[in-house]
């Protein structure tokens, strides 16, 4: 008898150590971030009658999506499904030698790139500008702002 409650005291011990803690937990994954991503493009009203515009973005699965822009302002806004994710926009204007014939044109080019993520991060960079040009500077101006501008926004 005494043999026994030597036995049952000394096994107290191993079942007061033994716990639920010491099983694995299951521990929740985190949450998937997305983004929308909006590219943008504006300018004076008769920028289209001056340039022929290309617009190069990436797309949702970072791919580069093109298209013409014939009227101003533009905007395309994609979903991405997850972050990190560099979006780009590449915009070439080229020049028309057969614009129609105005005393003064109203011209500027802007643009940029913003997004939310689902975490509730923003940003937003664009650049605009608006100014007249009389019809004799207009040949000038056209050779100067013929060129690819290019944006660029890391998303974390």
């Amino acid at each position: 008898m005494k043999t026994l409650c030597v036995f049952f005291l000394s096994a107290i011990p191993l079942f007061l150590s033994c716990n639920n803690e010491s099983e694995p937990q299951d521990t929740p994954l985190p949450e998937k971030i997305t983004a929308n991503i909006t590219y943008e493009l504006s300018g004076g009203e008769n920028i289209t009658d001056l340039f022929g515009i290309n617009v190069t973005w990436t797309d949702a699965t970072g791919s580069q999506a093109q298209e013409t822009v014939t009227v101003l302002p533009w905007e395309k806004t994609v979903s991405v499904d997850s972050i990190p994710f560099t979006a780009t926009m590449s915009v070439t204007y080229s020049g028309k030698s057969d614009y129609p014939d105005k005393s003064a044109y109203k011209v500027g080019m802007g643009g940029g790139i913003s997004y939310r993520t689902s975490a509730g991060n923003f940003g937003s960079a664009s650049v605009a500008s608006t100014i007249t040009v009389s019809n004799d500077r207009i040949a000038a101006y056209i050779q100067e702002k013929a060129k690819t501008v290019e944006y660029s926004t890391e998303i974390k």
